[in-house]
């Protein structure tokens, strides 16, 4: 009930362009050794800041993977296109941004970590993923920064039955593309919570970032903030949909995702 008025009422309050998505713990799981996953997303009102355009943005080529081996598991995933698409302007451009409200497109970033099992008892599991996000080829473009970031978090996971929660925290080192800083640390922060009816997984995930610093943000660092209502339909194979609301300014208004995937 929480989550659905936080869904109802949250106002966009400041965004890097999208946050990390927490872990996909279907990868940790013991009798899984792969898991792969495949989509695409729309995001209605996201703006990027550094371009200072706000539009719809669509993300083609979702891809993760997750590969483990015992205790520690590998992860790749990343966005293989992004397009601004209908952008307004709200802002000048950032220096090295080129200006203009037209159509903006790039490579999204890539993530690559190791998710290490600490321990696993049979209410749940603790992990710590730690890894880098590499940055987008064209600073030009203003959809994100040519820096590179990094993170580390705690993860854990308990299940009872059908019912699971898995909480993620830690610490995000991210370049910046300013003359006030050369990067900014900010706490990293997923929870969510869902049950297994049979085949079908609803889910509640609450997801974002938030620079402790004081002072107005740093453009292209500024806090991120959203909910995801997701459905999930199957196990080894599956279909997962997402609802996405952002609850920062800089988050999109709205948001759609839908993913294809499977374990073996």
């Amino acid at each position: 009930m929480a989550c659905a008025v936080a869904v109802g009422s949250a106002d966009r309050a400041e965004a890097q362009l999208r946050p990390l998505d927490p872990i996909d713990w279907v990868g940790l799981s013991p009798a899984r050794r792969l898991l792969v996953s495949a989509g695409f997303a729309v995001y209605e009102g996201q703006r990027a800041s550094l371009a200072g355009l706000e539009g719809r943005l669509v993300e083609l080529g979702n891809i993760a993977v997750i590969w483990r081996i015992d205790r520690v598991a590998f992860e790749v995933g990343g966005t293989a296109v992004r397009r601004l698409e209908d952008p307004a302007s709200y802002a000048r451009a950032a220096p090295g941004t080129r200006n203009g409200a037209d159509p903006r497109r790039d490579v999204g970033d890539v993530r690559i970590a190791t998710i290490v099992e600490l321990t696993r008892g049979k209410a749940g599991v603790v992990a710590l993923r730690f890894g880098t996000r590499l940055p987008t080829t064209d600073n030009g473009e203003g959809l994100e920064r040519d820096r590179t970031d990094f993170f580390s978090l705690i993860g854990v996971r308990l299940e009872r039955g059908p019912i699971s929660f898995a909480a993620e925290s830690g610490i995000g080192i991210h370049g910046a593309r300013s003359g006030i800083a050369d990067q900014v640390d900010v706490w990293l922060y997923g929870i969510t919570g869902a049950v297994r009816v049979g085949p079908i997984v609803p889910s509640v995930t609450l997801v974002g970032q938030v620079d402790g610093r004081d002072g107005p943000p740093i453009r292209g660092n500024e806090d991120l903030g959203e909910v995801r209502l997701g459905l999930q339909l199957g196990h080894r194979r599956w279909v997962r949909l997402l609802w996405i609301r952002g609850m920062q300014e800089y988050s999109p208004d709205l948001g759609f995702s839908l993913a294809l995937g499977f374990a073996h």
